[in-house]
């Protein structure tokens, strides 16, 4: 038998005392018998066989490895404590990282993602169930095609901003009405639709209905909320004005993929430019599939569009039920995720993504509100980008 050096990669060893650390890994190839030989098993005629007796590291991925001590750590944390797989590989990053960087040349990241923690998980279980069995675990080597899926949605958080509809020059004071491009505003009065000047040391003109609106803003206590209805209703030009939302593009594993602020409305222009923005670039890999609560208003936008041309726009489960007309013939015909059997779960039974973690995510995004509802927008920024991090 001739064993011959096929192929060296550099490779990532997730480790319990060291953390993770680089490492090399060495594919050999039988020329007579045609085998392939891997860390873990080997390879013949399109099926792994995983020998009996395992090392102490497992091959998660062609890039990743990983000890059984950080197997059985990420196991314990799921059975004692109902850790997620997402979170325990953010306790893993976040304890054992130690600011180590990935070295120039590696596929693999130094840190461990929610799918590598699942991956080892089933591998280490079903190796344990075969060695009980007495008998050598075989799967198929044919690797399946790996469907991507995004959600985008917005949720109710927001930083002062000028008062000019779509204005996104931040403001020099979070107490001023607008932006120093657009100040020369502040001499006009504060009623939406009236262009007369101020009185000297008022918002509002001579006009007694507008002096009468300003009058009732001053009056602060604990009636407040009931006069914001009443300035609403007025239809005044609030010198607080804060922006629409912030539109979040969230993984089905609860990764934040990306976040921007929308100043005006949620509308759906400003949402597909959202997303070619983040997959712009020829060599961008966008996904497969995205779900959004108005999709099927952005297909009919973007029919034409080459960019969505192998992009599926969906609508995600929960609103395609409760909130989509099934006279909606169009959104039933091309926006109905059950139309995608690689989204339906086995046998058909339920899904294999969460098409509603945009909206969870949103639960937590949006606790933030009353914390950053007066920055300005550079500390806005600064302050959900790093909490975003924190928790990606």
């Amino acid at each position: 038998m001739t064993l011959k050096k096929v192929e060296q990669r550099n490779v990532v060893l997730f480790t319990l005392v060291h953390g993770p650390c680089a490492a090399r890994s060495i594919q050999l190839y039988c020329q007579d018998c045609s085998i392939d030989y891997h860390h873990n098993y080997t390879v013949f005629e399109g099926m792994r066989i995983y020998y009996d007796k395992q090392l102490e590291t497992i091959q998660v991925t062609d890039h990743v490895f990983m000890e059984k001590s950080v197997v059985e750590l990420f196991k314990t944390a799921m059975d004692v404590s109902w850790t997620s797989a997402t979170n325990c590989a953010r306790l893993y990053n976040m304890c054992l990282l130690r600011g180590k960087q990935t070295p120039d040349g590696y596929h693999a990241k130094f840190k461990i993602t929610g799918d590598h923690v699942w991956d080892a998980f089933v591998i280490t279980a079903l190796l344990k169930d075969s060695k009980y069995h007495m008998h050598s675990l075989t799967v198929p080597q044919t690797a399946t095609h790996k469907v991507s899926v995004i959600v985008v949605d917005g949720v109710t958080v927001g930083h002062p901003c000028c008062s000019v509809c779509n204005c996104h020059i931040p403001l020099s004071n979070n107490h001023h009405q607008f932006c120093p491009t657009h100040s020369s505003n502040d001499s006009n009065c504060s009623i939406i639709g009236c262009d007369l000047p101020v009185i000297s040391g008022h918002r509002t003109c001579l006009t007694p209905a507008h002096q009468h609106v300003e009058k009732t803003y001053q009056l602060h206590g604990q009636l407040r909320f009931q006069l914001q209805e009443c300035l609403t209703r007025s239809r005044v030009a609030h010198p607080n004005d804060a922006t629409h939302n912030e539109q979040l593009m969230v993984a089905p594993c609860g990764m934040m993929i990306a976040r921007q602020t929308f100043f005006g409305a949620e509308g759906v222009v400003t949402v597909k430019d959202f997303i070619k923005n983040i997959y712009a670039g020829p060599n961008a890999m966008k996904p497969d599939h995205i779900f959004f609560d108005n999709n099927c208003t952005l297909s009919k936008m973007v029919k034409d569009d080459p960019f969505f041309e192998e992009i599926g726009l969906l609508v995600d489960v929960f609103h395609f039920n409760c909130k989509h007309s099934q006279s909606d013939t169009y959104c039933q015909e091309n926006c109905n995720p059950a139309d995608y059997p690689e989204l339906l779960g086995d046998n058909g039974k339920g899904w294999h993504f969460n098409s509603s973690i945009a909206e969870q995510t949103n639960g937590w995004f949006g606790g933030y509100h009353s914390i950053c509802h007066e920055m300005l927008a550079h500390k806005f920024n600064f302050f959900c980008d790093e909490l975003i991090l924190r928790r990606n």
